[in-house]
């Protein structure tokens, strides 16, 4: 079953996508990440079983939206395959993955 969860209320917007991410339900992420303001953006794919090329496409074009708008995508709860896919593909710097805890609160700060 696929889902999409937003809390938009806060920031950074926060999209926790699960299940299959295929060209199926690739146009219901779409839609619901067209809705979205334009702020600083986590995307997290913990839940998500298997993503399809279509998903990427989605996650890449909001990438480029929030881009465009001076704002930021970030991934978390990637899967290492995904990494290693987006990475190939070249991806790395428009969809950026982030550890949870980092793309939440922030990077840690150096301890003294």
């Amino acid at each position: 079953m696929f889902t999409i969860a937003v809390h938009s209320t806060r920031t950074p917007v926060l999209v926790v996508v699960g299940g299959d991410l295929d060209a199926q339900t690739a146009c219901a992420l779409r839609r619901r990440l067209q809705t979205l303001p334009a702020r600083d953006t986590v995307v997290d794919l913990s839940a998500l079983g298997f993503c399809g090329a279509a998903g990427i496409e989605v996650l890449r074009d909001h990438g480029a939206r929030l881009g465009g708008n001076g704002v930021a995508l970030e991934l978390t709860g990637t899967s290492p395959a995904l990494r290693g896919i987006l990475h190939r593909l070249g991806l790395d710097e428009t969809l950026p993955c982030a550890h949870a805890a980092e793309a939440l609160v922030g990077p840690a700060m150096p301890s003294h």
